[in-house]
Order: C-alpha cells, then sequence, then structure tokens
C-alpha cells in the first residue's frame, strides 16, 4: 500500500514536470518580440575652407557646417613642387599648433556654424620665386571630435585622426 501511494506521487510529480514542460515550450515557440530599434544616431560633420588670397599670402580657416563639434587639420602644398622654397605658416591663433607630420591641427573643436581662427601661408622672398604662376593648395581634414576638453592636446588630436582612419 505504502508501494503504490509512493509511486502514484512520483508519477504524479513527473506528470507535473512534463506539462509543465510542454506549456512553457508551447509558449516560447509562440511568443513574439517587437524588433529592437536603434536609438542614437551617427554623429555628422562637413567643413568648408574659406580662402582669401592677398598677393603672395594666402589667409585660411575652416567652417564647421554640421551639427557635431569636430577637429580640424590642415596641410598646405605649392604646385608645382618646387615653385617657392622658402615659405612660412603663421597663425595670431594659438590654437594652431604644427603636428610635425606635415599637418597643422586647431586644437580647439569647432561647434557648428564656428570657424577656426585665421592661418596664413607666405612667401619669404618673393624674388626667389622660380615659376610665373604657382598655386598654394589647402587639404583640410577632419573628424568628429572625441572630447570637449579645451584645449586637446596635439597627441589626443592625432590619436582622434589616426581612429577615424581606422588605424
Amino acid at each position: 500500500m505504502k508501494f503504490i501511494k509512493r509511486k502514484k506521487l512520483m508519477l504524479s510529480i513527473l506528470l507535473v514536470v512534463a506539462l509543465v514542460g510542454i506549456g512553457v515550450t508551447v509558449a516560447l515557440s509562440f511568443a513574439t518580440s517587437n524588433p529592437v530599434e536603434n536609438s542614437f544616431e551617427a554623429a555628422e560633420h562637413s567643413t568648408e575652407i574659406e580662402e582669401e588670397v592677398d598677393g603672395l599670402s594666402k589667409t585660411v580657416s575652416v567652417k564647421n557646417v554640421k551639427s557635431s563639434p569636430a577637429y580640424i587639420r590642415i596641410r598646405f602644398e605649392v604646385s608645382p613642387e618646387d615653385a617657392v622654397e622658402n615659405y612660412q605658416i603663421e597663425s595670431e591663433d594659438t590654437n594652431w599648433i604644427n603636428g610635425n607630420d606635415g599637418f597643422w591641427y586647431y586644437t580647439k573643436p569647432v561647434s557648428f556654424n564656428q570657424s577656426t581662427g585665421d592661418i596664413v601661408w607666405s612667401a619669404i622672398n618673393p624674388e626667389e620665386i622660380v615659376v610665373d604662376t604657382f598655386d598654394v593648395l589647402v587639404y583640410e581634414e577632419s573628424c568628429v571630435a572625441t572630447s570637449t576638453k579645451v584645449p586637446v592636446d596635439i597627441d589626443e588630436m592625432q590619436e582622434a585622426f589616426k581612429n577615424a582612419d581606422g588605424e
């Protein structure tokens, strides 16, 4: 008698476990969830070069025309390459720093609708210019600012551009 009661109890427990397992399996197979939507937007940035030529000098600034703050760097190139041997690049704005990698970095993040300070390329000895016409090309790059501290040091800026390039 005791054996039959124990057997009934074990079968009852096994039946409950089986029913719960089947119920959970059926419930999970019919369960649906809504698709997950990203709630963030990628940062946008875009810049425009503003140039003014006065004789043998070129004054340049860069304007941020999109919403995200941006780091800016520029490089000057003379074309043809050997047209001008002696030139200087300088700025009264102390945020322009020579990165010693061919670029000049603006160490303050540039906000939407704001411009960098001016930086000036100029020929030092105009009498040494070896061709009648030449161009001073301005190459500019920008990336989304990854820090809001001011000023950003040159190593942080170079690292931000490396990360933007995927290096």
